[in-house]
């Protein structure tokens, strides 16, 4: 038996300021039909559902809003396609309003989605792919210093590996199990500079002189990011920052600029707000109402040299969504996801991790979406973007000072001053997800009679490794070359 809803809308009505245009006495249905068991039991897999209607492909999605924006990423995030979208009267299978399968739901927190009933075709290890394809990306050329204005073509690489879709990415993610060894690298500053709190490092796929390149900066001189070569502590070049009075630098990622992965960016997270710390959730006047993140093409390594001056966009963020704890946040954790996944992350999406000393319950994990920044030219200032929140249980137990993605989007790290927590995330999870799990394991940063504290951690490309560095003592600084340790692991 079939069941129709009609009704009608006005021409046109506006939802966040966006204008949607409709045609008057719009008439839209949805049918429900009764199935045999075998039929309900094609979509028995569809999750996040607070309610399964009859036919058993049409389910009430529990927080769209914030995990999956439309029902088509919904049902391709269950390698399925979306046959419908509708706005739910009362959390009933009834249809209130119909969408197209894209449409965002911004002002609902749940919605009635219908998915196919046939399932697509996953690519797996029996039938020719799946477990190979994370060896194979990690064996990839690593040499290539083609970057910057020239384009990275690593991102292509990956996706020609997966026949141009990412889903079949991340399909064995693997955990560390146990330190193999760790090596330390001392890293000398430029003339007249130092690095007494280095607290941020993103490592490149860049060589030179066939030595790893990595970045890093203080949290302290907030004017330069510095290149240097990981093995020998050589400076290559340092470039220059925009805004130096109002900066406080706390991290940095290496990642796609956008969507189509054919040029690599620097991300510097200028997110650091200390006095927002007396915040103690809403509204709140302590600390600087905006942060910001500076974005720019990293430099080809074999033509940078001494200070540069690079062309920076700058996306300017707040707090203030709906759903965030406190219009104001210390943060000091910030990665770029490099591959995107099936549900509703994409290459180029950043994520910000805030920072809580006296109440960690009030950390969140902010994501800026790439759409909104890929566009953005460089040399100028974006408008402001209100970061969206998810809320993680294991983050509201620690205070965290920085995080990163391996290359091939499979593990998260992130860390306290004292440990590194890694987290699994196959091609179907969210980063919120990811982190909502438990951590499949934990480093301890051994106790160092040099150093102060270790804040910074960056995942080694086509390795099983990972680097830290520390900050210095204060009574070394001045006089301090750190050391940035390899840890490898198995």
């Amino acid at each position: 038996m079939c069941i129709f809803y009609f009704f009608s809308k006005l021409s046109s009505y506006r939802i966040y300021g966006r204008k949607w245009d409709r045609a008057k006495n719009l008439r839209s249905a949805l049918e429900i039909v009764r199935l045999s068991s075998d039929d309900i039991e094609t979509c028995e897999d569809l999750t996040h559902a607070s309610l399964t209607c009859e036919g058993g492909c049409t389910v009430l999605v529990d927080d769209i809003k914030n995990e999956f924006q439309t029902c088509e990423k919904y049902c391709r995030a269950h390698g399925r396609k979306c046959r419908g979208a509708w706005d739910e009267d009362k959390n009933t299978c009834s249809p209130k309003e119909t969408f197209d399968c894209n449409f965002e739901f911004r002002s609902t927190s749940d919605a009635l989605c219908e998915c196919s009933k046939k399932k697509k075709t996953r690519y797996n290890s029996e039938n020719g792919g799946g477990g190979n394809f994370v060896k194979t990306m990690n064996g990839a050329d690593s040499n290539s210093n083609n970057v910057g204005s020239g384009g990275s073509n690593f991102y292509n690489d990956i996706m020609s590996h997966t026949g141009g879709d990412r889903e079949y990415a991340n399909a064995r993610p693997e955990c560390p199990s146990r330190k193999v060894s760790q090596i330390g690298h001392i890293q000398y500053p430029p003339k007249g500079r130092n690095y007494d709190e280095i607290s941020m490092i993103a490592v490149s796929r860049q060589k030179f002189k066939g030595e790893t390149i990595i970045w890093i900066a203080n949290d302290k001189d907030e004017s330069y990011v510095h290149a240097s070569t990981l093995e020998s502590g050589e400076n290559i070049c340092s470039i220059k920052l925009p805004n130096k009075k109002s900066n406080d630098i706390e991290s940095m990622s290496i990642g796609p600029c956008s969507t189509d992965r054919t040029t690599v960016c620097l991300y510097v997270a200028n997110i650091g707000n200390n006095l927002a710390q007396s915040c103690k959730g809403g509204s709140c006047n302590n600390g600087r109402r905006w942060r910001s993140i500076f974005k720019f093409e990293e430099p080809n390594i074999k033509t940078c040299s001494g200070e540069v001056e690079a062309s920076i966009a700058i996306l300017p963020i707040r707090y203030n969504d709906i759903a965030s704890p406190s219009d104001r946040a210390d943060a000091e954790s910030f990665f770029v996801d490099t591959t995107g996944d099936q549900n509703n992350g994409n290459p180029g999406d950043l994520y910000i991790v805030t920072k809580w000393n006296d109440d960690e319950s009030l950390t969140r994990l902010f994501k800026y979406p790439v759409e909104k920044h890929q566009d953005q030219k460089y040399g100028k200032t974006s408008r402001v973007y209100s970061v969206q929140p998810t809320e993680s249980p294991i983050l509201m137990k620690q205070t965290w000072t920085d995080a990163d993605m391996s290359a091939d989007g499979s593990l998260l790290a992130i860390r306290t001053g004292k440990k590194v927590y890694f987290f699994t995330r196959n091609s179907f999870e969210s980063v919120s997800e990811a982190l909502k799990k438990d951590p499949c394991f934990e480093y301890e940063t051994p106790k160092s009679k040099n150093y102060g504290q270790f804040e910074a951690v960056s995942f080694l490309p086509n390795k099983k490794a990972f680097v830290e560095i520390s900050e210095c003592k204060k009574e070394d600084y001045g006089n301090c070359n750190p050391h940035a340790y390899v840890i490898e692991y198995e």
